[in-house]
This record gives C-alpha cells, sequence and structure tokens, in this order.
C-alpha cells in the first residue's frame, strides 16, 4: 500500500483552508481533501485506529453529544419539514472526524512533529491570505481575501494568530513576526468587529496570564504592554492625528468603531439574536434544533449570531453543558490551563458574536491542544472497519 506521511496531510490542508470556491455551508476544496485522507487512511490501515488512551473520554462524550444532536434534528426537522438540519449535523460529525485525525496523525507522528507541522501550516495559510489579498483587492472598504464575507478572513487570522502564541515554542522569531504582522493587518482590514475585539483580548489576557513566571520584570513588562495597547486605542479611535485621519487602514478602523454602537446588529438582544433563548419555553432543556429559523420571533429566518446561544437555543441546556465540556477540557486538562485559556480567548470572545463552531481549522487545533495537554503516551487500538473472517 502507498505510503504517505501523515504530517504533510495537515499541510497541505492549511494551505488550501483559506480558499474559498463555493458559497458558504457548502464544503470547500479544504474540506473534500481532508474527507479524501480519511477514507485514504481508513482503507489503508484497514479500519485500524490507533489512539492514546487518555483521549477517548474525551472522544467517546463528543460521540455521545453528536448523536443527541442528530436525534434533536432529526425530531425538529420531521415536526418543521425542514431537511437543512441534517445538513448541518453532518457538518459536526465531519469537523469530530477532523479532530479525530489529528489524533491519530499526532500519536502516528509525535505530538511534538504535529504541532512543528501546524506551525509551517500557518506560515503557509499565512502567506496564502497576502496573496488573497493581492489578488482579490476589493473595491469596498473591506476586505475577503479569497474568502466569501470579510468576517470569515477576521476570524480565520485570529485562529491563526492564537495558534502562535499557544504553540510559541515551534515558531521561531522571523515565523512569528511574519504571521502576526500578516494576521493583525488581515483582521483589521476585514474591519471584522468581533475578530478585532478578539485580537484585543487576546492581546489582554495572553499579557496577563499567557506566562508562568512570576518576577518585577515581567509584571513590568505586563504593565506597560497593557498601557501601550490602551494608549494606542485611544490614539486611533479619538486622536485628530493626521496620520490616523489620512490612513487608508486607520481611518476606516476608526469609523467603524465608533460607528459601532449605531449599527443594527451590535446590539445582542436582537442585533446577535440573544433574545431567541426567551423563546424556548419547555424546550429550553433540550432545544429546538439547528435550522428552521423562521420560527423564532428574534432574528426571523436567520441563524443567531452567537455559537453560544445557538448551541443553547438549537439543543438545550443538556447540549451545551456538553459543548462547554468538549470544548474546555482540552484547555484546562494539563499544567498550562490559564496560558490556554488565554490563547483561545480571541477565539472565545469571537463566539459571542458569530457562529464560529462549525470551523474545521478550529476543532483541529483544538485536538492538538489536547494532545498536548495529555502526556500519557499508552495507546489502543479500535477497529473502525470490521475486518473479515479468514
Amino acid at each position: 500500500m502507498l505510503k504517505l506521511d501523515e504530517g504533510l496531510i495537515l499541510l497541505i490542508y492549511f494551505a488550501l483552508k483559506p480558499l474559498y470556491f463555493f458559497r458558504s455551508g457548502l464544503p470547500q476544496i479544504s474540506d473534500m481533501f481532508l474527507f479524501a485522507m480519511i477514507i485514504f487512511l481508513l482503507v489503508r490501515d484497514r479500519g485500524k485506529v490507533v489512539l492514546p488512551k487518555n483521549t477517548f473520554r474525551w472522544i467517546s462524550i463528543f460521540v455521545f453529544t453528536l448523536i443527541y444532536q442528530i436525534v434533536i434534528d432529526t425530531i425538529w426537522a420531521g415536526i418543521t419539514g425542514e431537511r437543512r438540519m441534517f445538513v448541518t449535523a453532518i457538518q459536526y460529525v465531519f469537523n469530530f472526524l477532523a479532530a479525530v485525525l489529528c489524533i491519530m496523525i499526532g500519536n502516528k507522528i509525535g505530538v511534538k512533529r504535529l504541532v512543528q507541522t501546524i506551525a509551517s501550516g500557518c506560515l503557509v495559510c499565512s502567506l496564502v491570505i497576502v496573496l488573497g489579498l493581492f489578488l482579490n483587492r476589493s473595491t469596498s472598504i473591506r476586505h475577503t481575501g479569497f474568502f466569501n464575507n470579510p468576517n470569515q478572513l477576521g476570524y480565520f487570522a485570529l485562529i491563526l494568530l492564537s495558534c502562535v502564541f499557544l504553540f510559541e515554542e515551534e515558531f521561531s522569531l522571523t515565523k512569528k513576526l511574519i504571521i502576526i504582522g500578516i494576521t493583525v493587518f488581515a483582521t483589521l482590514i476585514s474591519l471584522s468587529k468581533a475578530a478585532i475585539i478578539g485580537i484585543g483580548g487576546l492581546a489582554f489576557f495572553y499579557t496577563l496570564l499567557g506566562n508562568n513566571e512570576r518576577s518585577v520584570r515581567k509584571t513590568v513588562f505586563q504593565i506597560a504592554f497593557i498601557v501601550l495597547i490602551c494608549f494606542l486605542a485611544y490614539w486611533i479611535i479619538f486622536s485628530d492625528s493626521r496620520f490616523v485621519l489620512n490612513s487608508s487602514l486607520l481611518r476606516p478602523l476608526r469609523n467603524r468603531i465608533l460607528n459601532m454602537s449605531r449599527e443594527n446588529d451590535s446590539t445582542l438582544s436582537d442585533g446577535r439574536g440573544y433574545a431567541r433563548v426567551f423563546e424556548l419555553g419547555i424546550h429550553f432543556m433540550w432545544g429546538m434544533g439547528e435550522g428552521a429559523y423562521r420560527r423564532f420571533n428574534s432574528l426571523s429566518g436567520l441563524e443567531v449570531h452567537s455559537t453560544y446561544i445557538n448551541l443553547l437555543v438549537s439543543y438545550g441546556l443538556i447540549g451545551m453543558v456538553a459543548y462547554v465540556y468538549i470544548l474546555l477540557k482540552p484547555l484546562v486538562a494539563g499544567r498550562n490551563t490559564w496560558k490556554n485559556l488565554a490563547c483561545m480567548s480571541g477565539v472565545l470572545l469571537y463566539f459571542m458574536a458569530h457562529n464560529g463552531i462549525r470551523n474545521t481549522l478550529f476543532w483541529i487545533i483544538l485536538a492538538a491542544v489536547l494532545q498536548m495537554s495529555v502526556s500519557d503516551t499508552q495507546t489502543e487500538m479500535i477497529n473502525a472497519i470490521p475486518q473479515a473472517s479468514s
């Protein structure tokens, strides 16, 4: 059987991820490639999936949560006649498979090499983003690159930036500077409010919690950096500096921030759909399925613009609690709990205003963090495809 360097799979996936050739909600070329690789590896290894034993609990809870989601969506699809609910469930299953694939690869090539591959993937990704911004120059003040909309660009850049701090030991100084420069620039020209706030939150919380070292020098640096961030924010938003007012980058950013409170979609209750929680009634415990949004008065006909509220409305308190565990377990499982939370704080803030949980790259990163957090190297073999009897 043909041999394949499993680490190369993730590297190619990272390179393809910024390329959006189809409308949002449909599989992109990166997803098609990843799915093909999942099938290829299962066939090559005759259905044998080798996973670290200490990831079984997380994977098992994820599986039971997916089954629960499918049951809820199936029931409500029958009630409402909305067949697209099944499509939504498939997206969650695919992201689960991608996370398991990452764990398999990490177990095969080693966690250190897995993280090194992710670091290289982030650099390649950043360069593809630059290419997209260069080739797809928008006449609008909000840029998209190869993505379908500016928020996708901002969110993707925020994930890459989070990786730099999550796996910082595997990034050289040159890689760090290149990726930080590109991702911050991409986020700013996307003018995604949630992504910009996410970068601010990431910088703030990482400065406070991102390093376990405790010294007077470190404390002074933290205070100085936070003061610098606050000064730059004030200078961009409120100063009369000609540099800001004449800048094609900073002026739109300033106007976007100043007009944030005046925009209809900025309010959490109506603009982001938080008020939908009050329409659940008795379904608060188990949810009303993901789809058929015409049923709701709040943001009628549209999806809730919040990961947390979407999970609560769609799958109730049961599903919400399950996903809190699935999301937080990798971050708090090891000794770097506060650092992990700080590094993912930007993405977690982004989730307040957008539904970003279906992004496959997010789940791959989360799976990699899980592997870093659990140090036990014991593995067990399970059969995903039953073996034919001889």
